[in-house]
């Protein structure tokens, strides 16, 4: 199992606020050329807040698959904490303890058997 280390993380973050920056200037530069007659004088609240609400809708599609990739893996880390402590459960080890016993004493009766032979 490979460790993630803080230099990982740190190329991580750095591709993915890459790609946030790239899909808000797509979004910028679609809401410019939806809307040509409009000159946008960021000064505006009411150009900041038309701005900002055509981003929000732009990027939400991709927010939506983000988490719906996010659950999953929620999902499955969840998954991978409940098997793990199943096989760290005594009765897991109890189960596993009593089928080497049952395979060790089958070995001995095929040697006893063997010498019978």
């Amino acid at each position: 199992m490979k460790l993630t280390t803080t230099l990982d993380l740190d190329n991580k973050t750095v591709l993915l606020t890459s790609r946030l920056r790239d899909i808000v200037y797509e979004g910028i530069s679609t809401y410019i050329k939806k809307n040509p007659d409009v000159q946008i004088n960021l000064y505006s609240t009411a150009a900041q807040q038309d701005l900002a609400s055509f981003i929000a809708c732009y990027l939400s599609p991709s927010v939506e698959e983000y988490e719906d990739e996010i659950s999953s893996l929620w999902f499955m880390l969840d998954e991978m904490k409940a098997s793990d402590e199943a096989i760290h459960a005594s009765a897991m080890k109890d189960e596993v303890s009593k089928m080497a016993d049952s395979q060790l004493a089958l070995l001995k009766l095929m040697s006893v058997n063997k010498g019978d032979a």
